[in-house]
């Protein structure tokens, strides 16, 4: 196949070239996945282009001709595009003010179109869009596009975020307890506008974490601060494209092309008296997902979450009837972790499961197992031996409760069968270690456990001899109960510190 074919591009996933293929009569690009034997997650990424693109007719796009076959490798034949991606075209060539108006406004109409299909890309990013010598222009790679669905992203590792980190939203992070839609594209695209305008982005801090958090907390310097040149008015659009809450944003691509249009019409630019978002209208159902009238709660949520990174531990008990949102109330603890690189698990028991004990207890830490094995190869080292040293020469009464952490730190050794309390106070000894130890001032840990009034009594146990464990630092157990269904003298012998 690859006779007669240029490699254009390679990356770490895939590799493209371009030339005559087949009974295609024009040149066209060949992509192909460059690993020998890719994960099931590769091999999704790469079909996602030629299943969410195949019938779309959109102005901006490239086509996509066929999924085919080569030396037993997927391959996709693809629309050549002659051009170059926008951060290089930006960085090569002198664009004036309203070209880059131009291009910005035809941008805002395919992602409008795409947002049409219901389809959100998730990778709008400067490196994702192409544009020719005619300012034509052309989004590509939808290897992690979606169809638009009311789902929360999951809180992952960072190197196994979807979407470009310098582009993507806060919702996007899996730290904001907020669903991802359409106006996450908005968001990303509000970067390259920056980048466009400014020529740097708004957040160059050089640790990924840090770029995360300010993506979640830090307001970005106006744009006509950095650049003089810079019409107030844009500087608006482009801070409004910005904002945290996706309800403060553009709620659709055709709202931000319309003031996008309006100000290329203008002739006193620093002097508009536009109207922000006069004509945007999404005409998509979007629920708000404000917390309201939980300020005080939530403001008490962060300050205990800084007292326990700062050498300290406390619980927090949380009760209410079912449907309240004690759930959604506890996931906004997901915007301080990312600067302080926490861990958050949860566990939830079950009414049906009570006859297995530690159900709960079992989910969080076999959450905590899975973000872990997720690391590079450096980081797993260390958890490895983190974990390792913590459990010694009985780590089977670890991995006996989750069979995870034997992908971790391996198989250990068999440990001789003990009675009644002896057998207790070896599994005690156990987890008192293990939590004390990943519990640490690089990783504050937070763990929520959910509906106690279902827990067992094996479980309500190991929960007590933890949290009244006073060498475990930099820990923070909330715990959520239905008031209805369980006395609070129950909980009487845990050391209660704060309550919500």
């Amino acid at each position: 196949m690859k006779k007669n074919l240029q490699k254009i591009y390679e990356s770490q996933n895939s590799i493209i070239y371009k030339g005559k293929y087949k009974d295609f009569e024009n040149d066209v690009l060949i992509k192909i996945l460059n690993d020998e034997n890719p994960s099931e997650e590769k091999i999704n990424r790469f079909n996602n282009e030629f299943e969410f693109t195949k019938d779309l007719k959109i102005d901006g796009l490239r086509e996509v001709f066929k999924k085919d076959k080569d030396n037993g490798k997927n391959i996709l034949i693809l629309e050549y595009f002659d051009g170059q991606n926008l951060k290089k075209f930006f960085f090569q060539k002198t664009a004036n003010f309203f070209n880059k108006l131009k291009i910005a406004i035809n941008i805002s109409q395919t992602i409008a179109e795409i947002h049409e299909q219901n389809i959100i890309h998730k990778d709008i990013n400067s490196n994702n869009i192409l544009i020719d010598e005619n300012n034509k222009i052309c989004i590509i790679d939808f290897g992690i596009a979606t169809k638009y669905k009311l789902k929360n992203q999951d809180l992952s590792n960072i190197d196994n975020l979807e979407g470009t980190i310098t582009h993507i939203s806060p919702e996007q992070t899996g730290r904001m307890n907020r669903t991802v839609d359409y106006r996450s594209d908005l968001y990303s695209f509000g970067i390259i506008l920056y980048e466009m305008f400014t020529g740097k982005l708004p957040f160059e801090e050089k640790d990924n974490m840090e770029i995360l958090h300010s993506h979640i907390t830090k307001v970005p310097v106006s744009p006509h601060k950095i650049n003089s040149e810079i019409p107030n008015f844009l500087s608006q659009i482009i801070l409004k494209l910005l904002s945290k809450n996706a309800e403060d944003r553009y709620q659709s691509a055709f709202g931000l092309k319309h003031d996008l249009q309006q100000l290329s019409k203008s002739s006193k630019l620093l002097e508009s008296s536009f109207k922000l978002g006069e004509k945007d209208f999404s005409g998509k159902l979007s629920i708000p997902e404000k917390l309201y009238g939980r300020e005080n709660e939530i403001k008490k949520l962060f300050e205990i979450y800084e007292n326990i990174s700062n050498a300290k531990k406390e619980l927090l008990l949380i009760s209410g009837l079912s449907g309240v949102g004690k759930s959604v109330l506890i996931h906004e603890i997901h915007k301080p972790l990312t600067k302080k690189n926490g861990f958050y698990i949860e566990g939830k028991f079950d009414q049906f499961q009570k006859d297995i004990p530690y159900f709960a207890i079992i989910q969080a830490f076999t959450d905590f197992a899975n973000i872990i094995l997720k690391e590079n190869d450096e980081n797993l080292k260390y958890w490895k031996n983190l974990i390792q040293k913590s459990v010694g020469n009985v780590g089977e009464v670890l991995t006996n409760l989750i069979p995870e952490f034997e992908l971790i730190i391996g198989k250990q050794k068999e440990i001789p069968k003990l009675e009644g309390k002896e057998n207790q106070n070896r599994f005690n000894y156990v987890w008192s270690h293990f939590v004390k130890t990943i519990s640490n001032k690089k990783h504050p840990l937070i763990i929520f456990i959910d509906d106690l009034q279902w827990a067992d009594n094996a479980s309500i146990e190991l929960l007590k001899l933890i949290v009244n464990d006073n060498e475990i630092k930099y820990f923070f157990p909330i715990i959520a109960y239905r008031d209805n269904e369980i006395d609070a003298n129950d909980l009487e012998n845990v050391n209660i510190n704060k309550s919500l």
